[in-house]
């Protein structure tokens, strides 16, 4: 039976004899979350207790917690969920990121219905907004509720819509009014601050505190005596270290397989391959990776946090960004099973270590809440930054033209094959060679938002714009993330073993391009460096070259430029 016949037995009636639907409650592509605080709006606080965070690491909430007596409750509730063609037709996106977004709304859609509430579930050619409209015509609906849409061109079109209701997202956790007290304005953004006070907000990882003499405040002390211990984390990796047990990938179901024919004959060129799509499209699936973490990579996930590898790409990564953007994960239940198989395996031969654990509650609490919230409080600055007014095209290579740079190449086949590589290889490979070509940040930035699983527009914007090219000045980066060879010889040695250019050359033929892009970028920047009060090594050896390498390096780096456009 195809999706669309299924979901029909949940679709509400105009029969005068059916049940009066109370509440409207639209569901966009991420928010699809049983943690979504409009689903069970008719429990009482106690019951809502058993469906709050202070679960620490909750289970999927089913019929057994919601229980059948409330099934009158259910069925006067229907679920608005929309498909439209005009997100994709928007850019070609990659399969395998519309196979997931469509695959987890029909999932969370056909459970919800199977729970007993009303499921209206429509194809529509129009924006979301658009369709809702109709929908609300057709059944005569006064309002629709949702939770505040976070993607921002998703959200614009609602702006008239006064019969939309829309309510605090409880899927992140921070708002704009916590970071607006954070950061007030005009003061300095600092990730560093703002991690802290997420610490504290959630109580993590902290020795006891203790309260001033005026108890007034308290005093927090990080366990382990420091914040961060990111220091710690910086060890490449060898085939002598611990091997990866990679997460399980997921057999396609039916309804999984019924949207990858639908994607492959409906939306042929967009980006990317189909044939390897395994990745969780419900709860349950979602839930055995995050176990899965936790238990057999969390362990060295932190020392080889920032490796690069041809042989295990994913090295200790989690993979789990995907699933917590779409609310599939609520980011606090991930880092509280995290926290929780740290502390069973406390003095154990298998005990996992602080700076894995810090490493990534950072990534989760700190960072992706960070970078979101800058995004949002700095949208109409993120739309046009261009700092460094960098202008050229994107190469082909990140479409998949062979460049012959093994570091670029076996990144952009992983995407294309995934639509997904961790976060190093997407700042110091792919961001880092785009801002030193000089490439257009807003076209890096909208290869990222095409071909990565994980790539909404709150994250990767601020991320790409900001963190990999210092296009919105210093918002979000102290100086541009940029580096030659060295650093990917360093993190990824696979990369340089089996390249054709020579990573410590700087202007032979075979010197590996990074070099002279690099060192070039160091002489026209000279300005923005010294305004920053830096002076450190690279700008202190640029400054040691005579006039005649700089020309040479200049040329070499103009012809790479050339060459790879």
């Amino acid at each position: 039976m195809s999706f669309y016949s299924l979901i029909q037995n949940f679709h509400p009636s105009k029969s005068k004899k059916a049940a009066p639907i109370d509440r409207w409650i639209f569901i966009p592509f991420d928010q699809i979350s049983f943690y979504n605080q409009l689903i069970f709006p008719y429990l009482s606080k106690s019951e809502k207790s058993n469906l709050d965070l202070d679960d620490k690491v909750s289970t999927l909430f089913t019929q057994q917690q919601d229980s059948n007596s409330r099934a009158k409750e259910r069925e006067s509730i229907c679920f608005l969920f929309v498909e439209t063609s005009a997100k994709p037709n928007r850019r070609p996106y990659h399969k395998q990121k519309l196979v997931l977004l469509l695959s987890a709304m029909r999932h969370f859609a056909k459970q919800l219905g199977e729970m007993g509430f009303q499921i209206l579930y429509k194809y529509s050619e129009l924006d979301y907004a658009a369709s809702l409209l109709e929908i609300k015509k057709e059944f005569a609906i006064n309002e629709i509720h949702c939770l505040d849409i976070q993607e921002p061109e998703v959200a614009h079109p609602f702006s008239d819509c006064k019969w939309m209701k829309f309510h605090t997202n409880n899927l992140y956790l921070c708002n704009r009014d916590e970071f607006r007290e954070i950061f007030p304005q005009g003061s300095k953004y600092l990730h560093e601050t703002f991690y802290r006070k997420m610490r504290i907000k959630f109580q993590l990882l902290l020795e006891d505190s203790k309260q001033t003499k005026s108890n007034k405040n308290i005093s927090y002390k990080p366990l382990g005596g420091k914040w961060n211990l990111d220091h710690e984390n910086r060890s490449n990796w060898k085939k002598t270290d611990p091997i990866p047990l990679a997460q399980a990938w997921v057999k396609l179901d039916e309804i999984s397989q019924e949207v990858a024919e639908l994607i492959s004959r409906r939306y042929p060129k967009s980006f990317g391959s189909l044939e390897n799509f395994q990745w969780p499209v419900d709860r349950k699936e979602a839930l055995h990776w995050l176990g899965h973490f936790a238990r057999n990579l969390l362990i060295h996930f932190g020392k080889y946090e920032d490796a690069m590898s041809i042989e295990e790409p994913y090295l200790f990564h989690s993979l789990l960004s995907p699933l917590i953007h779409l609310g599939l994960l609520h980011p606090y239940e991930v880092v509280q099973f995290c926290v929780k198989e740290y502390e069973l395996r406390y003095n154990t031969s298998e005990e996992i270590p602080l700076a894995s654990l810090e490493g990534f509650i950072r990534q989760i609490i700190g960072w992706r809440e960070y970078m979101r919230l800058i995004f949002l409080e700095n949208e109409m600055n993120y739309k046009k930054a261009n700092s460094l007014k960098h202008k050229n095209p994107l190469p082909g290579l990140y479409w998949g033209k062979n460049s012959g740079l093994k570091c670029l190449d076996s990144t952009v086949e992983l995407v294309i094959k995934r639509g997904y590589s961790h976060h190093i290889t997407r700042l110091m490979v792919l961001s880092n060679f785009a801002n030193l070509m000089l490439v257009d940040p807003h076209e890096l930035n909208e290869w990222f938002w095409i071909a990565y699983i994980d790539a909404f527009e709150w994250v990767v914007t601020p991320n790409v714009v900001g963190m990999g090219t210092y296009a919105d000045g210093g918002i979000c980066a102290t100086k541009p993330y940029i580096s030659s060879a060295n650093y990917i010889k360093k993190m990824g040695p696979e990369y340089c073993k089996s390249c054709k250019y020579k990573a410590t050359g700087l202007l032979e033929e075979d010197a590996c391009p990074f070099n002279a892009l690099y060192w070039d970028f160091i002489g026209r920047n000279l300005e923005l460096y010294k305004k920053q009060g830096r002076v450190d090594f690279a700008v202190s050896r640029w400054n040691s070259f005579d006039k005649d390498k700089k020309q040479q390096i200049s040329l070499k780096a103009n012809q790479i430029r050339s060459e790879f456009q």
